[in-house]
């Protein structure tokens, strides 16, 4: 990682702008650094091109983690899902009631009567 306090270094001895940038890709030199830290920086002679690509690579960071996170959500989540939906298709093999209940399955031998009930045929 290269130190901020290089970094001041190289920049005021005139080192160019993508030289810097080209060592701070070697290097895979990561900053969190706030407005605060960037405008003093600035003012101790980093370039405005180096600072754009130092916040530009945090922002990639940040963008990769979530969407990392994210995709590990979605997987756990289709996971249990699929585990779920196991469960229910083992849960009717045992149920002898399922698609429906009395009255309502598929084979039953009475007829269903909307306002009478159960009709019992002769």
């Amino acid at each position: 990682m290269l130190p901020l306090a290089e970094l001041v270094r190289l920049s005021k001895e005139g080192v160019a702008a993508q030289a810097l940038v080209a060592r701070i890709r070697e290097t895979g030199s990561r900053y969190d650094l706030r407005a605060s830290e960037m405008i003093a920086l600035h003012a101790q002679g980093v370039s405005a091109e180096v600072l754009d690509y130092i916040q530009s690579a945090r922002e990639h960071d940040v963008r990769d983690r979530m969407a990392e996170e994210i995709n590990q959500r979605e997987q756990r989540h289709a996971g249990e899902l699929r585990r779920e939906q196991e469960l229910q298709s083992r849960l009717h093999d045992c149920d002898r009631w399922w698609p429906g209940y009395p009255g309502y399955g598929w084979d039953y031998p009475y007829p269903m009567r909307p306002f009478g009930g159960f009709y019992w045929g002769r």
